[in-house]
């Protein structure tokens, strides 16, 4: 049956694949299967907490080992519960534009005939660009790993008969990226608390869920950037476990135990599994394997033995569904890097609808925590080289001076941003290593050094978050296509969240600071919220599909019309 005849005897399922719209389940069906129980969760573990919390001064010596196991358990429980009921409170499909389909069907494909094929599904056979045909057989554009993980959450309904035309099917895929998006918080969470009190633990994992494209993104479709979180943030946890960073009754008293250092070879897997759900997670895996090889050396081999067994599943699927291990899923558009850098460059950070400091401005306390990572002068360096480089692109534009540089540009030179991030990133940049020259003649750093401790995995994290952005400059398409914020990196907030837990204490000891803080949080809870309830593609597409953002980039830099306050008046004006 060809992709017509099955809509026309399944009208219901063009509802269902609309590529350009959020699905809304049945309101009934969607409240008592996938926000109920996250709401009875939510209420048993937040009581079970607190109530230990209250019994635990109270009771004798004896029995506070198993309220203390109790007590975690219910906190994780509580936190994934409270993500969980957060994404799922809109009541809808997210409004993708038909990129996680084929990670919605391929479990079905799975589990029933034990291949990666899409022959069996006509809907997803009409011409489009998510599947395509191989050795005579429809595939998914995009990696294996989503459709796998999702496999556990999908094994059960499928093996009792779940009709792929059901409305729980796209539910289903929901519920496995908000999982996804929520553990990878809870991995935060642990991973915070090392270093931090559970309640700084717990709010950055808040933030990390909410204040971030993990909520307006990765919990409300099948993207890659979900389940790649989730195995980034696994892989955080077991470093920072492997480095045998302990925070006894004594804070000042922080070493490394040889015996945490099995913990290293296993995030080897988990930073591969990332790679397997989103291939540019490669830039993390090759930092990470530079800081295994700097900082554990001699777990060096065990850390890459231990990549093994991805690296064998993405070889399988890639021979399997494309004839050959070396050939990969999206085709020619690894070799599209046309666009000019500076575009992309300040465009990933500063474009007023896919920025990450515009989406999410709680961001600018993760540039707070780089600066202390990596010190004022590397800092200052940072800003200062890519401002003198906007000043003489600015030059070109306004004195006809070397056009070929400035010819491809659309719109970024022409608006205010650019003059203003110009201001910014001189007057930053010397007031930093002015800042930094000043210490070091004062002699101050050798009388205050900076404690933060596993101050080299910071650094790689750093790293990590500071370039994986430049990455998605070059592409053809670093806007991210019809999406949201700046969904085409989502995957770098756990980086960016990790870095920030060395400012946390600072922050939280000063009023000035933390009122600050808490600001940048609802304003950026606030934003993603507006691409939760509100987004459906309407101002990407508004101009017709020849002529979309696509076309009109140059309304990637208005402040007066971006997503925010396109998709604000839209809600004013329904109301």
């Amino acid at each position: 049956m060809d992709y017509n005849r099955y809509m026309d005897a399944f009208p219901h399922m063009r509802e269902m694949m609309i590529w350009h719209t959020p699905y809304y389940p049945p309101f009934f069906l969607y409240l008592v299967y996938y926000v109920l129980p996250w709401i009875i969760l939510t209420a048993l573990s937040s009581f079970t907490f607190l109530r230990l919390s209250t019994l635990q001064k109270e009771t004798p010596e004896h029995l506070s080992t198993n309220q203390n196991i109790t007590e975690r358990i219910s906190i994780y429980i509580a936190l994934v519960s409270i993500l969980m009921l957060i994404y799922s409170v809109n009541f809808r499909v997210g409004s993708t534009p038909g990129d996680t389909f084929g990670a919605r069907y391929l479990p079905f494909s799975i589990i029933k005939n034990g291949n990666f094929n899409l022959d069996q599904f006509p809907f997803l056979q009409n011409s489009n660009y998510y599947t395509r045909q191989e050795n005579n057989h429809w595939v998914s554009k995009y990696p294996p790993g989503a459709p796998i993980l999702a496999l556990p959450i999908y094994l059960f309904p499928v093996m009792l008969g779940l009709p792929v035309d059901s409305p729980h099917v796209p539910c289903l895929e929901k519920m496995t990226a908000s999982l996804a998006t929520a553990l990878s918080a809870l991995f935060l969470f642990l991973t915070a608390k090392i270093f931090l009190s559970r309640n700084g633990a717990f709010l950055l994992a808040l933030i990390y869920g909410t204040a971030t494209c993990s909520w307006s993104i990765s919990s409300s479709s099948l993207w890659q950037h979900g389940p790649c979180q989730f195995f980034l943030a696994l892989t955080l946890y077991l470093l920072t476990k492997g480095s045998g960073f302990h925070q006894p009754n004594n804070a000042t008293s922080k070493k490394d135990n040889p015996q945490h250092q099995r913990w290293i070879k296993w995030s080897g897997l988990t930073v591969a599994s990332a790679v397997v759900c989103r291939p540019t997670a490669l830039v993390f895996a090759l930092i990470l394997l530079i800081y295994v090889w700097h900082k554990h050396r001699h777990q060096l081999p065990q850390f890459i033995l231990m990549t093994i067994p991805a690296i064998i599943i993405l070889a399988v699927y890639n021979h399997t569904t494309y004839g050959s291990i070396l050939q990969q899923s999206y085709g020619n558009e690894v070799k599209m890097w046309g666009t000019p850098f500076y575009i992309g460059a300040f465009g990933v950070w500063f474009s007023p609808s896919r920025g990450l400091l515009i989406l999410s401005p709680i961001f600018l306390f993760s540039l707070w925590g780089i600066r202390k990572i990596l010190g004022r002068f590397v800092s200052g360096s940072f800003l200062l080289i890519p401002g003198l480089y906007l000043g003489f692109l600015l030059i070109c534009q306004n004195f006809d001076f070397r056009q070929h540089l400035i010819s491809q540009d659309k719109g970024f030179l022409t608006s205010h941003t650019a003059y203003i991030l110009f201001i910014l990133f001189i007057c930053t940049g010397i007031w930093n290593i002015y800042q930094s020259g000043r210490s070091l003649w004062k002699d101050t750093e050798k009388k205050h050094p900076r404690e933060t401790p596993h101050l080299m995995l910071f650094q790689y994290c750093a790293i990590c978050a500071l370039l994986y952005p430049f990455l998605f400059s070059k592409w053809y398409m670093w806007y991210g296509g019809w999406s949201f914020g700046y969904r085409i990196m989502t995957e770098v907030s756990v980086f960016l969240c990790f870095v920030m837990i060395p400012i946390i204490p600072v922050i939280t000891r000063q009023k000035f600071k933390m009122a600050l803080f808490v600001s940048m949080i609802l304003i950026s809870c606030v934003i993603q919220s507006i691409g939760a309830f509100s987004y459906n593609n309407d101002w990407n597409g508004r101009n017709g599909v020849h002529d979309d953002v696509h076309g009109n980039q140059h309304n990637l830099w208005s402040w007066h019309d971006n997503q925010i306050t396109f998709y604000i008046k839209h809600s004013i004006l329904q109301r």
